[in-house]
Order: C-alpha cells, then structure tokens, then sequence
C-alpha cells in the first residue's frame, strides 16, 4: 500500500508543475556544483511559490545530502578534514538545541543578526581585507553549534558554515571542497529530527525524491566541471555573490517576519 501511493503521488503531479520543479532543481544544484553550496537558497524561495514548504524542506534536504556526498567525493584531495571534525561535537549539539527551541522560538532579531555577520564576512574578503583565523576547539564548537541551529530553524546552515570556514580558509577550492561534506552533516542531523518528528512520512516526499534525486546529482555534476575549468579568482566571486545574495535574503525574510507580528 506504501508503495503505491508514493507512485500515486508521483503520477498526479501536473506536467508544467513537474517540468517547472525539475528545472528549478537543477539549477540549484549546478549552483552546489559550483560554490559547494547555495542549493536550498536557491531551490526552497522558487519551489515554495508552488509547493507547500513542510514538503520542499524534507525533498531538498534529502537531495542535498545526496548531492554533497557527490561533490564530496569529486574534490576529495582538496577537503580539510580537521576542520571539519572540529566542527562536528557543535554541529550535533546545536542541531539538538534548535529543534528543540524551534517550537517556541523564530526571532527575526536573531535572523537580522546572522544576516548581519554573513554580510560583513562577505564584505570584508570583497575588499581583500585577511580574514582572522580565530583558533582553538572552542570557537570551532560555536561555530558549528550556530550552523545546527540556524539549519534547524530556518533550513539554511550554508552560510554560517561558509562564513566561518572562509576565515580560516583563503584558497578558494579548499573552501568549495570542505563546505559541502559540512552541510552533509548539519543536514543529517536535521533530517534525523524530521524523521523522529513524522515529517518524512509523506508519499508526495518519497514519489518525488528519486527524480529530483537523479536531476540533482546531474546538475551538481555539471556545476563541478564548470567550476574545474574556471579561474580559482572566479570561484572566489561567486562564492562572494552567494553569500551576499543570502544574507539580503536572510535579512529580508527577518524584515518580513517582524511586519508580520
């Protein structure tokens, strides 16, 4: 019976639904090829226009997870490992804090803030400033735990996980290669709150999920080697747009959420 109503829910979508969200995904994940990040802020504002969101979220998040194991896997050599295991204790940590926290809590304050340091992070390597390398487990800790609970509450860690590793990477293909093993994890563990609370219980999540699975995995590949026959300078920029394109929108959806109250 499962079965059959994942391929229900698959058949009855609409052509020009399908053919829309399709193209809409592949983009995003030429976008992940890339930079190593961007997906969800480009497909979940363009899929929410004609999608309930409690059913982009879960879809986006499962390809992502798919697709960053990809890009992973492509740009193996060129990942930091350390930082990353210095990421991960506050990674799981903040995941657990933010969802808990985010049946009580979506303070636009805190959105406006976050929004705030991307923009400058964005900023300040925009005009060659050096970047601090802020050092020890701690900071690490911190940094990791923000990322668990703004993808927790807002499904959007890539630029918390982008803006702290850019402080402590300057080449830009090493950033590219270790965000998305990041956001894999951040992911996960988001995920796994998902599945504990029902929410990847629904036929429309699973009908969908092989196609857009297979359109992302190709348009990620494709955003790859696009990425490896750019100048490293150009990665760098786009990175820079990407960042400064999702903390206006970060703190857009802050502004919107307080005229709302």
């Amino acid at each position: 019976m499962m079965a059959a109503s994942v391929v229900g829910a698959f058949s009855a979508i609409a052509p020009g639904l399908a053919a829309y969200s399709l193209g809409v995904v592949f983009l995003g994940y030429v976008v992940l090829g890339l930079s190593g990040f961007g997906s969800a802020l480009t497909i979940v504002p363009l899929l929410a226009l004609r999608w309930p969101l409690v059913t982009v979220v879960p879809v986006v998040l499962l390809t992502d997870v798919c697709s960053g194991f990809l890009l992973a896997r492509l740009n193996m050599r060129a990942i930091r490992w350390g930082e990353l295991g210095a990421l991960l204790p506050g990674i799981v940590v903040g995941a657990a804090v933010g969802a808990w926290a985010a049946r009580w809590t979506s303070e636009p304050l805190a959105l406006a803030v976050l929004a705030a340091y991307v923009i400058a992070v964005a900023l300040r390597r925009a005009r060659g400033i050096p970047p601090a390398q802020p050092r020890g487990l701690l900071w690490a800790a911190l940094a990791g735990g923000l990322a668990g609970i703004v993808e927790s509450l807002y499904g959007t860690s890539g630029p918390v996980l982008v803006a702290w590793l850019s402080r402590r990477l300057n080449e830009p293909m090493e950033l590219r290669a270790t965000v998305p093993p990041a956001l894999v994890t951040v992911t996960g563990c988001a995920l796994i709150g998902m599945a504990v609370s029902g929410q990847l219980a629904q036929p429309i999540v699973w009908g969908t999920f092989p196609v857009m699975f297979c359109v992302g995995l190709a348009g990620t590949a494709i955003g790859h080697r696009v990425a490896m026959r750019l100048p490293a300078a150009w990665i760098a920029r786009v990175i820079l747009a990407l960042l400064l394109f999702a903390g206006a929108a970060m703190a857009l959806h802050a502004w919107q959420m307080q005229a709302l109250r």
